[in-house]
């Protein structure tokens, strides 16, 4: 019966393992904070694109009702959105 042992080249040694997962922990630690920044770029812009629609609305509407403000946001189809931060 053959013994079986194991190859001393095929194996990655401590010192190498530990120097992988430090330098993944870094590009993660560079990474995760420019993924954030982007999340909160996009939200910005969705708002500013669901502002200038809901004044666009609001301004027909109050065209359309003698200049009178709406009482909600459902009064002019916009009921549906919510606020991007909460």
């Amino acid at each position: 019966m053959k013994s079986r042992c194991f190859d001393a080249q095929r194996a990655f040694s401590l010192p190498e393992v530990l120097i992988a997962v430090a330098i993944i922990g870094i590009l993660a630690a560079i990474a995760v904070p420019s993924y954030f920044k982007y999340i909160e770029k996009a939200r910005v812009a969705q708002a500013v694109v669901d502002i200038a629609g809901m004044s666009g609305l609001i301004v027909k509407y109050m065209d359309d009702n003698n200049y009178e403000p709406p009482d909600s946001l459902a009064t002019v189809r916009m009921a549906d959105r919510i606020d991007p931060w909460g």
